[in-house]
């Protein structure tokens, strides 16, 4: 599963943005590999999430 966004402008709060879309993949990953599990479920059953932002022009944070 994966998310790659790409804008023309970088938005006011990028770092704040880039961690819902983090949050939102782990959710989804949570919810996919809970549902799929017969017996009980682990957290080390999860995998690494990333999220990578494309900027045409960043702001001064990056």
């Amino acid at each position: 599963m994966a998310n790659v966004e790409i804008q023309m402008i970088g938005y006011a709060f990028p770092g704040q943005r880039g961690a819902c879309y983090s949050a939102d993949l782990l959710l989804r990953q949570y919810k996919r590999v809970r549902g799929k599990k017969k017996k009980k479920f682990t957290y080390q059953e999860m995998k690494t999430v990333y999220t990578i932002v494309f900027f045409e022009k960043s702001t001064p944070e990056f």
